[in-house]
Parts: structure tokens; sequence; C-alpha cells
């Protein structure tokens, strides 16, 4: 993500080996309707995976309705669904996106959703 600081991959798995639910999650980037994160979980005690999630938000209750604003997120949702990304209904009216990834592409992909995020949200 640009002008952040590097992603510690090592501490968040290790966070995620201590926790009980053997996953663990780092929000990086957040606007009014959309965040990304990168997690990490253990399928077995010794075996790992990474997973980008973008979460959008469609609409909220607490403003008025913002066609335009939906407009960019059902583009943004085809965008990230074009990459690879598994779009699920979550309650609020989320659509919860994630993708599991290589650590080596880690970087690379989380620059390319961060800029598409920020040029449509």
């Amino acid at each position: 993500m640009k002008g952040k600081k590097a992603i510690d991959t090592q501490a968040l798995q290790e966070q995620a080996k201590e926790s009980e639910d053997k996953e663990s999650f780092k929000v990086l980037e957040r606007w009014r309707n959309c965040r990304i994160g990168l997690g990490v979980r253990f399928e077995s005690s010794d075996v790992s995976s990474f997973f980008i999630e973008v979460l959008v938000k469609l609409c909220s209750n607490l403003s008025p309705f913002d066609l335009g604003l939906m407009e960019r997120s059902l583009f943004l949702l085809k965008k990230l669904k074009s990459r690879g990304y598994s779009l699920n209904c979550e309650e609020d009216a989320c659509i919860s996106c994630e993708l599991a990834i290589v650590p080596e592409k880690l970087l690379v992909e989380l620059e390319s959703v961060g800029s598409l995020a920020r040029a449509l949200i």
C-alpha cells in the first residue's frame, strides 16, 4: 500500500497461531464504504495461507442513498471478481471479497487493489 509501513507477515502468522480460531487479520486501508485488509489462517498446525479481503458496503441507512457511489461500488466488485476474488453477501448490505494469495504476490496485489479502490470510492 503506497506510503504505508511494511507489512509484518511474520507477526500476523504468530497472532494467528496463538488465536483460538487460528486466524489473524489486519485492516490496511479504510474509507467510508470500503476497507482492505490482509489475513492469515492456519489450515493445520503448520500450514498457513494468506488472504486479502476487501469489504464493500453498498449502502448505509445513516445517509441518503448515493446512486453514484453504488455504481462505483458495483464497478469495483466486478473488477475484484475478474481478478479472482470470491464475493459473498454479508450483513448490513456488505459484500466480502476474498482472494487467497501466496506471500510473494501480496504487496503487488495489495497495491493494485488499493489503487483501484482509491480511484473508485
